[in-house]
């Protein structure tokens, strides 16, 4: 390989090393669909983790702003041969279902049909997780792993442990994605290593919010939500009468990541250190050229 030629990347979910294409987090159809006529882009992300000495420490909220459409959120870590293949025809199958559950029209969905909506929900955090991280890294090391990965690309459903709820919405957030990453470690014992990770992330598009809990430990457990609200269709729903019977406001859905996560951390409350949590730490950037935003 000449030295001026930088090594092929790898593709976040077959593995393979080849060209990399231009990965949409929503599809393109949906700029179609949505009232959103935001300038600014935004990203959000919370979470905690415990030190080895047992202390819980809980992250301030950090914001993440850029100039552009949230539909235009894109990331190159997808080789052609997914993105055209496998995920296109995932999201060209939904077309019909996520239009309607966006309108929140009157429907009953099959368990095919809730399987499809799970299986691209778990898709979009797995990309998100790639394009999303406030701070100087913009591609961490991701919760979901690589084996959750393939798993979804082989499987064509959500990865084992993985939880999905629905719910309708009601609110000014129209093309919205939030992001909760919980490190768990169970025992304060610095040469532990049986620790695990959970990642939580709402996709909000108009009167649809999907809730997506994705870890690869049976461990996890997530803490109980209003069903009236919050309807858990992954896993093992055989069907869903669309629209849920209540709403979830613009604040539920800011809020929910919390409340999924409430039985962590699972120390007493005088070892919960809060890591300047005081600041909404936000970080707003301006690319160098404006994002062209088709109309």
């Amino acid at each position: 390989m000449p030295k001026d030629q930088k090594p092929l990347r790898r593709c976040i979910f077959c593995g393979k090393a080849r060209g990399m294409s231009r990965e949409h987090l929503w599809p393109d159809y949906l700029s179609d669909y949505t009232s959103t006529d935001d300038d600014t882009r935004t990203s959000v992300s919370v979470g905690f983790t415990h030190d080895d000495s047992g202390v819980a420490h809980i992250f301030p909220k950090e914001t993440r702003e850029q100039a552009g459409s949230a539909l235009q959120f894109s990331m190159r870590e997808v080789c052609e041969p997914c993105n055209n293949g496998w995920m296109s025809r995932l999201e060209e199958r939904l077309k019909p279902r996520l239009l309607g559950l966006m309108r929140a029209e009157r429907m009953t969905l099959d368990a095919d049909e809730i399987a499809l909506l799970a299986t691209w929900a778990t898709k979009t955090t797995m990309v998100h997780e790639f394009l999303s991280s406030p701070g100087d890294d913009p591609t961490p090391r991701p919760t979901a792993t690589a084996d959750m990965r393939r798993f979804l690309m082989n499987q064509q459903l959500p990865p084992p442990h993985t939880k999905v709820w629905v719910a309708r919405h009601f609110g000014g957030l129209h093309a919205d994605v939030r992001r909760g990453q919980f490190s768990i470690v169970e025992q304060p014992d610095p040469t532990w290593i049986g620790g695990y990770e959970v990642l939580v992330t709402t996709l909000t598009l108009e009167q649809l919010t999907v809730l997506v809990w994705a870890t690869d430990s049976p461990r996890a457990v997530a803490a109980a939500l209003d069903p009236a609200v919050w309807c858990q269709v992954w896993p093992g729903a055989q069907g869903l009468t669309w629209p849920t019977p209540r709403s979830a406001s613009d604040t539920d859905v800011m809020n929910v990541i919390y409340q999924v996560g409430a039985r962590y951390p699972k120390v007493n409350t005088v070892l919960v250190q809060r890591d300047d949590i005081a600041a909404d730490i936000r970080r707003a950037t301006t690319p160098s050229k404006p994002p062209v935003i088709s109309s």
